[in-house]
């Protein structure tokens, strides 16, 4: 059960909020190949370092790998994924960010980075990158409300007039050059708001017939709209089966739920990312957190299907882009 981990497996478990929010401003759904990277697996009781492409249709395992990096968050800007991550060491001091545009991940080194934000919300929109949120670790959680804009070189901390309230594990996905942000975790338990950054400012949107409030559902960009999947729908950080399987759809101004005819089971800190051809979903917590999953399905704009068997280890909170 997560509540009995200690600091170190509760810093890498934090990571699933924004494990999984992708979307190119250049190009979103054109990319052909996902990486993924990292996760946590229960039974190893630390964060894995190794890397994954989806292409074509199947997994296969890179040689790249970033040993004592925790698990992280993903968005896709100008071609290249770029890996935002905290250091798996009890107190780590500030954000790690990588590069990879295939075969090798390219450690960036710039300035004045943010503190070591665990499970922040990330999405790529207006030439930039977006972070939310997140929490720094301790003794236990510091739920952050920043807003900090990655521009691919350089952060900047912006100062918007409004924002959501402080939490980690949000899930945030872009269309249309605008940030979706909805749920996360805060000091009160889950939530269930929905909110819209613009460039400049954040806004608060109250839409009929949301998702329920939920922390560390997955979401990408699909074309035009935004896929959500699952999440965790209790106050703490998990042991019963508070997760769920719904699907759900953003179209620009209000969610729809769906209804596939096929589902992946209830999880939450699944990776979800879009390829050219498809959108992936792999892994996450099981229901209960009896276990960690390894399976694959692919979203086809109707239903969810199975995808290839073979691939990355079970796991929840891996990261994944495409490019």
């Amino acid at each position: 059960m997560r509540r009995a981990l200690g600091l170190l497996s509760l810093l890498a478990l934090a990571g699933c909020g924004a494990r999984s929010d992708i979307e190119s401003p250049d190009a979103p759904g054109s990319a052909g190949a996902c990486v993924l990277f990292g996760g946590f697996p229960y039974a190893q009781g630390a964060a894995v370092g190794d890397t994954w492409v989806f292409d074509a249709g199947k997994w296969t395992a890179s040689a790249a790998s970033l040993d004592g990096i925790g698990p992280g968050a993903m968005a896709t800007l100008g071609g290249q994924v770029v890996l935002f991550a905290a250091v798996s060491s009890n107190i780590a001091t500030s954000t790690q960010t990588w590069t990879w545009s295939g075969g090798a991940w390219i450690a960036q080194a710039p300035p004045a980075p943010p503190p070591a934000l665990v499970s922040p919300g990330v999405a790529a929109a207006g030439g930039g990158v977006v972070l939310f949120g997140g929490a720094t670790i301790t003794d236990g959680p510091d739920y952050q409300a920043g807003t900090w804009l990655w521009n691919g070189s350089a952060f900047t901390e912006a100062h918007p007039a409004h924002a959501p309230s402080a939490r980690w594990r949000a899930s945030m996905a872009a269309i249309g050059g605008e940030v979706v942000l909805f749920g996360g975790q805060g000091a009160a338990g889950v939530m269930g708001d929905t909110w819209t950054w613009d460039g400049a400012d954040w806004t608060e949107l109250h839409p009929a017939g949301a998702p329920s409030a939920r922390s560390g559902a997955a979401v990408a960009a699909v074309g035009e709209r935004i896929l959500l999947f699952g999440g965790y729908v209790g106050g703490g950080f998990g042991g019963t089966a508070d997760e769920v399987a719904d699907t759900w759809s953003w179209d620009g101004s209000g969610w729809t739920q769906l209804s596939p005819s096929a589902s992946p089971p209830a999880r939450d800190c699944a990776a979800l990312a879009t390829t050219g051809t498809s959108t992936v979903l792999f892994g996450g917590f099981a229901a209960g957190d009896a276990s960690t999953l390894g399976d694959t399905w692919l979203w086809d704009g109707a239903t969810w299907k199975p995808g290839p068997t073979a691939g990355p280890s079970p796991r929840g909170l891996a990261a994944m882009g495409c490019w």
